[in-house]
């Protein structure tokens, strides 16, 4: 991306509107007050949306996570993958994840938060500020079926991101030692992402997008 060319950020009533233009009715987990989990949970997404726009180094690092216990908005959390071979694990953590106000490049956003409300909206969010901000995104993991499917779910959260990444304007190019990285190549698509049209996308999710990956 031309770093000449002005990024587009939510202000939080832009992010607001976009966060509840669908599904008000979703998981959340984490949350210290049930009844305010929705509120957490919006409070939480902003504050990961704005960290990745901003990250302090100016890339991203996604990738299936190893199962190790790291650090999340105040709460312990635990990656979910029993994944063997490239992929985030504690030294990749620790190098890139930031303090808690503010974030190097990981995808798992470690923001100033004092409550873990959490949901794939907030994922989302993450990544959405990253397209917004035209940031690269660096591959830790292959574009293997191993890494990109699963058993229990269709497609991997890692799958998830790079069909964002591919709709709104990314493309992937090989950086030779650093490996594959996720560049902005059409920035009007990225600053018109939206979280809605994120959901879309994925809603209607086929194979196709899993097969388009795999031949990249």
């Amino acid at each position: 991306m031309d770093n000449k060319e002005p990024r587009f950020c939510y202000n939080s009533e832009d992010y607001e509107q976009d966060f509840f233009s669908y599904g008000s009715d979703f998981p959340i987990y984490d949350a210290k007050n049930a009844e305010n989990a929705t509120e957490e949970n919006l409070i939480n997404s902003y504050r990961c949306y704005m960290a990745a726009h901003n990250a302090r180094d100016q890339f991203i690092l996604i990738g299936r996570f190893q199962n190790i216990t790291y650090r999340l908005a105040g709460i312990d959390k635990r990656g979910r993958a029993d994944v063997v071979g490239p992929s985030i694990g504690e030294l990749e953590f620790f190098n890139f994840q930031g303090s808690p106000e503010e974030v190097f490049g990981l995808d798992v956003p470690c923001c100033s938060s004092h409550n873990g409300a959490w949901s794939y909206k907030t994922n989302d969010s993450f990544i959405l500020g990253a397209i917004h901000g035209g940031l690269p995104f660096y591959l830790a993991s292959p574009r293997t079926r191993y890494y990109l499917a699963c058993e229990k779910r269709v497609i991997t959260t890692y799958t998830r991101e790079l069909v964002g990444l591919l709709h709104f304007g990314y493309k992937i190019e090989d950086h030779g030692i650093l490996g594959e990285v996720m560049i902005c190549k059409d920035y009007s698509k990225a600053k018109s992402a939206t979280l809605k049209e994120y959901n879309e996308i994925l809603t209607n999710y086929s194979k196709h997008y899993l097969e388009q990956l795999l031949a990249l």
